[in-house]
């Protein structure tokens, strides 16, 4: 199954499109990235649990958990909250 992932979390900025397996969820699919990106990947996004979850994870324009599972065709933008004032 093929996923399109917008990274945009500081120093990476990516857009990829990926192949997974049935059934991954966005936390899998970080895993995955970490070879990739390193340490960068792991200080921005923080713990994979749902409460260590520093990035916002939207699929298909909707807010959701990292554990999410994932599904062919879905779009995901990994992206940290901003505050302004």
């Amino acid at each position: 199954m093929k996923v399109r992932v917008k990274l945009r979390l500081l120093s990476i900025m990516d857009d990829l499109e990926l192949n997974f397996e049935e059934g991954e969820t966005i936390r899998d699919l970080l895993k995955k990235l970490e070879p990739a990106y390193g340490e960068d990947l792991k200080k921005v996004v923080g713990n994979r649990t749902d409460q260590g979850f520093k990035a916002m994870a939207i699929l298909n324009l909707e807010l959701v958990k990292p554990s999410q599972r994932l599904k062919d065709g879905d779009e995901l933008y990994l992206t940290l909250p901003v505050a302004g004032g």
